[in-house]
């Protein structure tokens, strides 16, 4: 994996590959909150792609 593809990711709007960087009990905290694991981890980008659907 190589330093710009969980960039290309974000900008593909690619949960299942943004989920690859993470374990299966991450935690990703965010202005938004606290995803407890790769489930919460993938509701919080997908809310976010919603809410800012031109990123």
């Amino acid at each position: 994996m190589g330093p710009w593809r969980p960039a290309k990711a974000l900008h593909t709007h690619d949960v299942h590959r943004l989920l690859d960087y993470f374990t299966e009990d991450a935690i990703f905290v965010s202005p938004a909150g606290i995803a407890d694991g790769r489930e919460q981890i993938a509701w919080l980008f997908e809310q976010f792609f919603k809410g800012f659907p031109d990123l």
